[in-house]
């Protein structure tokens, strides 16, 4: 949502290139007892706060699973789908 938001509002303000946007996640794959030991709590939502007042922004989710679950995980999110860079 905050992304196709901030593309329209680009547009409505006379912009005549398309923006870029990039997103950030941290992502940790387990694949072995350690790994799980030290990420295997990590997985977790969005985090939200303010940059301006009544402006909410979105920040980096963390991503900690074995390879093919990360796979399908990183598929379904929208917004990685949608930026221009991704940020690991």
């Amino acid at each position: 949502k905050q992304i196709r938001a901030y593309r329209a509002a680009w547009k409505e303000d006379g912009h005549t290139r398309e923006p870029r946007v990039s997103v950030s996640r941290s992502i940790f794959a387990l694949v072995n007892d350690m790994d799980r030991a030290y990420f295997g709590g990590s997985e977790g939502e969005d985090h939200f706060g303010y940059i301006e007042p009544e402006k909410r922004a979105v920040f980096g989710r963390t991503y900690a699973a074995e390879p093919d679950k990360l796979v399908e995980q990183l598929r379904e999110d929208e917004a990685i789908a949608e930026a221009d860079t991704l940020l690991l």
